[in-house]
């Protein structure tokens, strides 16, 4: 560490101090605040004033099945071992970076084509990625992003990345491609820190909503309704499914980690939202894509004769150096079991 990024930690310790006079306070009356907020609905247990979980449609255009009621059980488990984790990140974590803010030590480093190509194959990407057999590359598409409306200042502007061994190419919303190899080197590397920011907006956004609401809170409640708690079953899903019943209401019908209208006090208190749209957007794409996921895609899959064999490539087609699959999946990612696609997408 040389001498300018000592003092860059200096200063951003002593603005950290500083704003703990405003956050420590809030911590501990929002401390407060959740134990009465338990209290209260313990005290509701004891008098027998109980809250019942319940399912119903979610959405606006399409409707999707989730939870509209919480427990009143689910709902103490959830504020005592999940609420305080959410009051240090509002005020203790959010003071930290506020003061990283302060003297520009809060920047996002550029990965590596290497790390980038590591990311899309061997992380949840990997479901969403595509071959084009014209380009003899993978490929990942964000379309989806031109349905949003972003508020001022939030740009995502990548629509589409293929790859290869030798080769990443980039296409912007201009329409403008840009390739890793080549003498624009420069103007390559911030069009993929534009589709390094769209992939962390695509993971919790796009790609992973689906996968967290529809099936696993209508899980959430039938299971706790039509199972016995001693059963193999209850025990084995009920660890996978717990909170899930209080998170999918918060985001559904409460909201407020969705309705970053950057005024004032979010621009304080909730610096880094990771969804610079509406509430109502969110809800709507979510139910949108639960819609195209489980039912449309699901069917397909279940109703195509070729799903019922065991090929090695998800029932899709087997796979030979002349004819790659140009098919998408929910499901495996298909160069996971084919030796041709596994030898091009090595890195």
């Amino acid at each position: 560490m040389n001498l300018q990024d000592k003092v860059k930690q200096f200063v951003e310790n002593v603005v950290y101090f500083l704003l703990l006079f405003v956050y420590y306070p809030l911590y501990f009356f929002m401390s407060l605040m959740l134990q009465k907020e338990i209290f209260t609905f313990r005290l509701k247990r004891l008098l027998n004033i109980r809250l019942k979980s319940n399912i119903g449609h979610f959405g606006f255009t399409d409707k999707f099945l989730d939870v509209t009621a919480v427990s009143t059980e689910h709902e103490i488990d959830f504020l005592r071992h999940r609420g305080p984790g959410y009051i240090e990140r509002v005020t203790l974590w959010t003071a930290r970076e506020l003061a990283k803010l302060f003297v520009g030590n809060q920047k996002v480093s550029l990965i590596s084509d290497g790390q980038l190509k590591y990311v899309l194959l061997s992380t949840m990407f990997a479901h969403a990625l595509t071959w084009d057999a014209k380009r003899k590359m993978f490929a990942m598409s964000f379309r989806e992003l031109n349905q949003l409306n972003f508020f001022p200042g939030f740009n995502f502007s990548a629509r589409h990345v293929w790859f290869n061994n030798d080769l990443i190419c980039i296409e912007m919303d201009n329409g403008v491609e840009y390739y890793s190899r080549g003498s624009y080197r420069e103007d390559y590397e911030l069009a993929k820190l534009h589709l390094q920011i769209c992939l962390t907006f695509h993971a919790p956004g796009l790609a992973h909503n689906y996968v967290h609401f529809g099936i696993p809170g209508t899980m959430s409640v039938l299971s706790e309704e039509l199972l016995s708690r001693n059963s193999v079953l209850y025990n084995l899903i009920t660890p996978h499914l717990r909170f899930t019943e209080r998170i999918n209401f918060q985001a559904l019908h409460v909201g407020k980690a969705t309705g970053n209208k950057q005024n004032m006090f979010q621009r304080f208190f909730f610096p880094r939202q990771w969804f610079p749209i509406t509430s109502r957007q969110f809800v709507s794409g979510l139910a949108r894509k639960c819609s195209e996921t489980h039912i449309s895609r699901f069917k397909t899959h279940l109703a195509s004769p070729a799903s019922k064999n065991d090929d090695g490539l998800n029932g899709s087609m087997k796979v030979k150096e002349a004819e790659v699959p140009n098919k998408n999946t929910s499901y495996e990612p298909p160069y996971l079991k084919s030796p041709y696609l596994r030898k091009v997408g090595v890195i």
